[in-house]
């Protein structure tokens, strides 16, 4: 397996470890510059309802996190190790 190869998957499991996070803080953001509030749970956004399910639905994906980010810490971990592995096979051959 190619470095480079090994290279592009840690990016994009990094990028799939962080991604519900930064969703859900542009969710909040995007609420705060359109005028929502919060009201219990959901984002209420007067005047714009596809807004407010919009917002919420992208506010809600946090809990993806719950799965996302042990799952993408572990294919890092493994991919580290595979990339360390390369480089040494790579000094050492």
């Amino acid at each position: 397996m190619s470095i480079k190869i090994v290279l592009i998957l840690l990016g994009l499991s990094l990028a799939y470890t962080i991604s519900p996070i930064v969703i859900a803080l542009i969710a909040s953001e995007v609420g705060y510059l359109s005028g929502c509030e919060s009201s219990g749970v959901e984002l209420e956004c007067p005047g714009s309802p596809w807004l407010t399910s919009v917002v919420t639905t992208m506010t809600d994906g946090r809990v993806y996190a719950y799965f996302t980010i042990p799952t993408g810490v572990a294919l890092s971990g493994i991919l580290g190790l595979a990339l360390i592995i390369l480089v040494i096979y790579r000094v050492f051959r």
